[in-house]
């Protein structure tokens, strides 16, 4: 791909992501770094990179690297800096170095925040040092990502039906995973609140989407699919913690469903920020056939 690049845009300024060699995450799909991990150049072809640098003029003025995301200790993301420090060293006209985010933030209610401020100090006095000894001030800068906007999010949902089987007392919503995909692709879980009755008598319910997969569990905790929650009745409000962090980028019109409204509420004000879709609009990009 770089030569490809430098036969067509010879002379341009670039930056370069490579893989230390180390990942981290909270789930094997999101671990960006590390030998499994398609992104990024491997840092052992960094040669090879400088030599095509040269031949086509290219300028190399920063390096980013992410390691992966969900992290909840330091020792990750200070490893994968040392790594990416000494990797610098050989470049000379870096402007920046980019060492990515991933900062977990707690889904779980036993979680522990990593404190960022002690992360960033540390990182800063590293990055000053290697600065110094680089011989010119550099720009440092991270990808906090989901830290900033996952817990600012809510989705909610209304309870549609209520259903018994040997096994489980299932609940159903008129939300899915075409709304929130993280319970069903990562297993993850997501604190959700019966927002209509928060005090009443606790049941063991199975929280269901509405689209034709069995695998559409809101509920999901480390393989079980139940969740206590105050006995529901059709018509509460339940409420799905942390989903302002890929909710509606990772969401779909799967089974011709219209993705919900988007509503931001600020000083004490609700505004809508984006509007309920509309059947018309899963036909809106189509073309006609003639």
């Amino acid at each position: 791909t770089l030569e490809h690049f430098g036969k067509r845009y010879s002379g341009q300024n670039i930056s370069l992501r490579v893989n230390p060699g180390v990942g981290a995450g909270h789930h094997a799909h999101c671990i960006t770094g590390g030998p499994r991990s398609k992104f990024g150049i491997y840092h052992n072809q960094l040669e090879q990179v400088q030599e095509l640098a040269q031949r086509y003029n290219l300028r190399i003025i920063g390096i980013q690297s992410h390691i992966g995301t969900g992290i909840f200790a330091p020792e990750p993301m200070l490893e994968a800096m040392e790594m990416i420090l000494a990797l610098a060293e050989r470049f000379t006209k870096l402007e920046f170095i980019d060492f990515g985010g991933g900062f977990g933030i707690p889904y779980r209610p036993e979680q522990q925040e990593m404190d960022v401020n002690a992360l960033g100090q540390q990182m800063t006095e590293r990055f000053e040092k290697f600065c110094k000894e680089y011989g010119r001030p550099l720009s440092m800068k991270l990808e906090p990502g989901r830290y900033l906007v996952g817990p600012a999010g809510f989705l909610l949902l209304s309870v549609t039906n209520r259903k018994q089987t040997p096994e489980y007392q299932f609940v159903g919503t008129d939300s899915g995973f075409h709304h929130l995909v993280r319970p069903t692709m990562y297993g993850s879980y997501h604190r959700i609140w019966n927002a209509s009755r928060m005090e009443d008598e606790l049941e063991t319910v199975a929280v269901v989407g509405n689209v034709c997969e069995t695998g559409d569990f809101f509920s999901v905790d480390q393989g079980n699919i139940q969740r206590e929650l105050p006995k529901t009745v059709v018509g509460d409000c339940l409420v799905i913690a942390d989903a302002g962090a890929y909710g509606f980028s990772m969401s779909s019109q799967y089974n011709s469903r219209p993705r919900p409204a988007e509503v931001l509420v600020q000083d004490g004000q609700a505004r809508l920020i984006r509007r309920t879709e509309h059947y018309a609009d899963l036909l809106r990009t189509a073309q006609e056939l003639n």
